[in-house]
C-alpha cells in the first residue's frame, strides 16, 4: 500500500500550538487507517508526509510515537514506519488483556453503580440492537463504545483511559472489520447479562460474564477468525 494514497489536508492542519498540531496529525492518520486508506503493511515516508502536510517533522514524529505506543505502527530505523498487521495471536493477547483490565475495572467501581447507570446501559443496549436490526453498524458503534466507556468514566482514572482505550480501538476500529450479526447480538446478550448482574448487586456474575464470555478469546474465536481474517 503506497503512501501516495494519503491525501493532504493542508488547511486543516494549521492549528495553534504544537500540541494541537500533533493531535491533528494523529487524528488524521487514525482516520486514514479507520477508513482503510492506510492499510496494515503500508510504509509511511516521513519526508513525504512532512511535505504533504506542510509541517515540520517534529509533530509528525510525536504523532507517530503515540501511534507506536498504541500498537498501530512500528518505527524501524532502516525500514521506516510500517503500519502493523493485526495477527490472530495479537488478538488473543489483546482479548486477555482487556478481559483482565475490564474485570478489574468493574470490580473496583462496582459500588459506584446507581440506577441511572443501569438505565443508561439498558438504553445503550437497546440502541445497539436496533442498529443491528437495521443493518446499520455505523450506528451500532457509538452505543457499543459508550457502554464500555462508562466503566472508564466511573473509575475517574485518566491512566485507565490511556491504557484500555487504544486497545479497544485497535480491536474495533483498525482495520475496519466486517460485522457478523450473530456475534453482535451475542455481545448485546452479554451486555444485558452484565447489566442485570450490576442491577442485582451480583459482582461475581458480572465479572464471570466479562471474563468467561464477553472477552474470552476461545469462546469468540470462530467469529474472530471470520471477521478479521476473511481470506483464511
Amino acid at each position: 500500500m503506497p503512501v501516495e494514497r494519503i491525501k493532504p489536508v493542508r488547511n486543516n492542519l494549521v492549528p495553534n500550538g504544537s500540541e494541537s498540531l500533533r493531535n491533528k496529525v494523529y487524528d488524521y492518520l487514525r482516520g486514514e487507517m479507520d477508513k482503510g486508506i492506510l492499510l496494515p503493511g503500508a510504509l509511511i515516508n516521513l519526508n513525504e508526509m512532512s511535505e504533504r502536510f506542510k509541517v515540520s517533522k517534529t509533530p509528525l514524529r510525536e504523532a507517530l510515537l503515540r501511534l507506536e505506543a498504541e500498537g498501530f505502527v512500528s518505527i524501524r530505523p532502516r525500514s521506516g514506519i510500517i503500519i502493523n498487521r493485526l495477527e490472530l495471536e495479537d488478538i488473543r493477547y489483546l482479548y486477555e488483556v482487556v478481559a483482565a483490565l475490564e474485570a478489574a475495572l468493574i470490580d473496583s467501581i462496582f459500588d459506584k453503580f446507581h440506577n441511572s447507570h443501569v438505565s443508561l446501559m439498558e438504553k445503550l443496549n437497546v440502541e445497539m440492537r436496533t442498529a443491528i436490526g437495521n443493518g446499520d453498524y455505523v450506528a451500532y458503534d457509538k452505543p457499543h463504545w459508550d457502554f464500555h466507556n462508562l466503566f472508564n468514566e466511573l473509575s475517574g482514572s485518566a491512566l485507565v483511559q490511556r491504557i484500555i482505550t487504544p486497545i479497544r480501538q485497535r480491536l474495533w476500529d483498525f482495520p475496519r472489520r466486517r460485522n457478523h450479526q450473530q456475534w453482535e447480538l451475542m455481545a448485546c446478550d452479554e451486555h444485558q447479562q452484565i447489566t442485570e448482574a450490576i442491577k442485582n448487586g451480583d459482582r461475581s456474575e458480572a465479572l464471570r460474564v466479562v471474563k468467561e464470555f464477553h472477552w474470552n478469546f476461545t469462546y469468540n474465536e470462530k467469529f474472530i477468525r471470520w471477521v478479521y481474517f476473511p481470506a483464511a
